[in-house]
């Protein structure tokens, strides 16, 4: 559940279960029991794994220093979504990529991980809280059926087409597959936490892989760049690091 502290700040309550409190989660996610202890990284000390990641990783650093945050993302995510496959314990589920997002959204390690970050980088607490002023992440195609324009990358607007959106959703023209987090309309104030997070960096990854995201549209240049940066920092550098240190 959802609640205000003292101190009138929204505090998300999770029952012993652990399961998402959010409409639209998976409800068979058993997150005690489908990932790997949140701190197993012991791929990243098995050589023939580090053989395989670590150009990946080093590829998306490249990437970074170049600020080509689409080949970075693409590169990021490959790892990523590999690492996530290969600790999950379920293999039948291992292929599915919203189970693996669901699940590390609610991974001990990872969230602690990402608290941290944010307490420790500037950079990355203010990157956080530009991704989450942004969103929901529409999908770029209900966008282009709906014909309406693509937003312009500036702030300032970002409310307009918004709010332009959420009133084809009021009148039938779009549901809430059509944008991520799904749970962006049921809550008074968005967590910036890394469940959330993840799932609208997870929606910038469909529409880059699938075609949607556009170096033609600076509003999808926003989107990807703050997306690359933060599962970056959250997790990809230290993996980096890890790769560097067995080899």
């Amino acid at each position: 559940m959802i609640k205000k502290n003292s101190k009138g700040v929204h505090i998300i309550y999770l029952n012993y279960e652990r399961k998402s409190i959010c409409p639209g989660a998976m409800e068979e996610v058993n997150f005690k029991t489908d990932l790997l202890n949140g701190n197993d990284y012991a791929l990243f000390e098995d050589v023939f794994y580090v053989k395989f990641s670590k150009p990946w990783l080093i590829r998306a650093n490249n990437a970074l220093k170049k600020s080509d945050y689409f080949e970075g993302m693409i590169y990021l995510w490959v790892i990523f979504n590999s690492w996530l496959s290969s600790i999950c314990k379920d293999y039948r589920k291992a292929e599915t990529d919203r189970y693996l997002v669901e699940s590390a959204g609610w991974d001990d390690s990872l969230r602690n991980t990402f608290e941290q970050r944010k307490q420790d980088d500037p950079d990355f607490l203010e990157h956080i809280q530009k991704f989450v002023s942004i969103m929901p992440v529409f999908k770029n195609r209900a966008i282009r059926n709906l014909k309406i324009d693509p937003w312009d990358g500036d702030e300032d607007t970002r409310n307009l087409f918004r709010d332009k959106l959420f009133r084809q959703e009021n009148e039938g023209y779009l549901n809430k597959k059509d944008y991520a987090p799904h749970c962006y309309r049921e809550h008074n104030v968005l967590p910036g936490d890394w469940a959330h997070v993840l799932r609208a960096i997870y929606a910038v990854r469909c529409d880059l892989f699938h075609g949607g995201k556009s170096f033609l549209y600076y509003g999808d240049k926003v989107f990807v760049e703050l997306a690359f940066k933060i599962l970056w920092t959250a997790w990809g550098e230290e993996q980096l690091k890890r790769c560097q240190k067995r080899q």
